[in-house]
């Protein structure tokens, strides 16, 4: 995966094992051949299911953003009962 250097993604999917980010920067994107190498050696890598970590993402998962918006209901709730 290609993500910008200020880009929040890439230590998520670092973290979870689950790809191969490569960064840039203005001024300073991968050549062709850097982002391949990267990729074959994610392909390569033997260990990458053994070491792969979905929990990195349950932040991000449909469970967690409804259990997000149902306590944002539940406060505002709360509030307009107390007005």
């Amino acid at each position: 995966m290609l993500l910008h250097v200020k880009e929040q993604r890439w230590a998520v999917l670092r973290e979870s094992c689950a790809g191969q980010a490569v960064t840039f920067s203005e001024g300073n994107v991968p050549e062709a051949q850097e982002l391949a190498a990267a990729l074959a050696a994610f392909i390569r890598d033997p260990n990458i299911l053994s070491r792969r970590s979905m929990g990195a993402f349950e932040a991000y998962s449909a469970r967690n953003s409804a259990r997000l918006l149902a306590d944002a209901v539940d406060n505002a709730l709360e509030l307009s009962r107390k007005t």
